[in-house]
């Protein structure tokens, strides 16, 4: 089947405070993966394409979306402390078209962004790719509340990634209770740069073996 059947056209939506985003459904599964893309020059949610339409051909729902400021959203990129009602925007659509259950895989703002959309609502899992605990109040988890959370987490990042996430990362996964993964990759790319790199086959297959043991 052609992964074209699966694309839906851009979904409109507004946040609590009147900013205008733009989100993309892939899919037609019960399990809604939202997948939050990373703050780079150039950055926004069609990083994540290829990678939605692969998880949509296995059944799941995918959603990118663009955080403020990025791709065709509207707002002030500079207020990555509001990313989390981007965030909440995509959810609460989602659970108005039906869907209850939820992953978030994120990478840098957008893995601090499912961090703390994970305290505020049950989801299913989350994916955290080299990010840091905090984006600015109110994204941001604090170690008791990432401590708290009892839902299957996988923390990744690279061995030299220059933004200080190595050590986040892995003090993240310390301070986590179980179920957990922590998996480190060579090199010092950031976030989705991994799917360019040598070992990309052997990220993607960790990000999809962690949807299908959540699943």
């Amino acid at each position: 089947m052609s992964t074209v059947e699966y694309e839906l056209d851009y979904i409109i939506l507004k946040t609590s405070d009147d900013v205008q985003i733009t989100a993309k459904k892939f899919g037609k599964g019960d399990l809604a993966v939202i997948l939050a893309h990373q703050g780079t020059i150039g950055a926004n949610q069609r990083d994540w394409e290829p990678f939605a339409r692969m998880i949509a051909q296995r059944g799941f729902t995918a959603v990118t979306l663009d955080f403020r400021g990025y791709g065709h959203s509207k707002g002030d990129p500079t207020t990555t402390y509001y990313l989390i009602r981007d965030m909440r925007a995509v959810i609460d659509y989602l659970k108005g078209e039906g869907y209850e259950r939820f992953i978030c895989i994120g990478a840098s703002m957008g893995g601090t962004t499912c961090l703390r959309a994970a305290v505020e609502y049950n989801l299913e899992g989350i994916v955290v790719i080299g990010s840091l605990y905090t984006t600015g109040e109110p994204t941001q988890i604090t170690e008791d509340e990432l401590a708290a959370l009892r839902i299957p987490k996988l923390f990744i990042t690279t061995e030299n990634d220059g933004y200080g996430v190595p050590e986040a990362i892995k003090s993240m996964y310390k301070v986590s209770q179980e179920p957990k993964l922590l998996r480190i990759f060579p090199g010092d790319v950031h976030g989705t740069k991994m799917f360019d790199q040598p070992y990309r086959e052997e990220f993607t297959a960790e990000l999809l073996a962690f949807l299908e043991w959540v699943r």
